[in-house]
């Protein structure tokens, strides 16, 4: 004879649940999921946006397509890792940390990490369609050509997935924290700004020690 499973027993949410049911996806967060699975979508997201701006700065020109690829697999490996770091731990950078805060932060760090999983299928369809068509010359301002089409398909693509993200963010955080989604939104608006000023400031700090040295 069969039983049914209990809740508590509930395998890790699938990813529709947090776009459509994030109030029964977000209590089912571990509170400490494994390392992969915790910075495995933030790390793509960050390939991906290393990727596009390698492409749209022609790295492969100035440092050839084989050195370029690998320092954008790396170096937005890193990146994802560290925007997951600053992402999860920004609500709570202004409050005293108590056993509720930890679990919320725990919770936060979670979501920033699962919400990016529409990365993963734009990486794999997006690149290869360029390595398709342009080969090594992916990175590089000598890129060729491609049909409408494709232009038009990529651009819905990464505006889709981005949307996803966003979406998936609002509603995720309104439950984590147990708030309103239009409170969520605005508390995760003021969170970007402030990632922004963080990035722009450690942007200008290298700049002047690469101007120094």
């Amino acid at each position: 004879m069969t039983t049914r499973s209990s809740p508590a027993a509930a395998p890790s949410p699938r990813f529709a649940e947090l776009l459509f049911e994030p109030q029964r996806a977000v209590p089912r967060f571990r509170s400490r999921p494994s390392a992969l699975r915790l910075i495995g979508f933030p790390a793509v997201s960050g390939i991906f946006v290393a990727y596009t701006v390698a492409r749209g700065l022609a790295f492969g020109d100035a440092y050839g397509f084989a050195f370029a690829a690998g320092v954008v697999v790396l170096g937005g490996a890193v990146l994802g890792v560290i925007a997951l770091w600053f992402a999860g731990s920004l609500p709570n950078w202004s409050v005293p940390l108590d056993d509720e805060a930890e679990a919320e932060t725990a919770k936060m760090f979670v979501l920033f990490s699962e919400a990016t999983w529409p990365f993963l299928p734009l990486l794999f369809i997006v690149v290869p369609l360029d390595l398709y068509f342009h080969g090594t010359n992916a990175l590089s301002a000598s890129r060729g050509a491609v049909p409408g089409a494709v232009v038009w398909l990529d651009r819905v693509l990464v505006l889709g997935a981005i949307a996803l993200w966003l979406v998936m963010l609002v509603r995720g955080t309104a439950v984590a924290r147990r708030e309103s989604e239009a409170r969520a939104a605005r508390e995760l608006l003021r969170w970007g700004a402030e990632l922004l000023a963080i990035a722009v400031l450690l942007g200008l700090i290298l700049a002047a020690s690469l101007l120094y040295w």
